[in-house]
């Protein structure tokens, strides 16, 4: 392979004391056990995993406006169908 293609795959890690924030996401009663094998699997690597049915509370907002804002402040979205 050429040294250009290697270079372009290269993953550099830059240290930082920033939390990764990932949202779960599913139906409420499906695949809550898989939401929840999820979430221990990154909390255990020290990942900030949101479910929102157990991390959200009481919101003064509908359920959609404070789920997209959640969203919208996670670094990754991941939807479980």
């Amino acid at each position: 392979m050429s040294q250009d293609f290697l270079s372009i795959n290269e993953f550099i890690a830059v240290p930082t004391d920033k939390t990764l924030k990932v949202f779960i996401s599913s139906k409420m009663a499906e695949l809550r056990d898989v939401r929840e094998i999820v979430n221990k699997a990154l909390t255990d690597r020290a990942i900030e995993a949101m479910v929102y049915e157990t991390s959200m509370g009481a919101q003064p907002e509908t359920v959609l406006s404070s789920s997209l804002r959640a969203v919208e402040e996670s670094d990754i979205y991941v939807g479980l169908f």
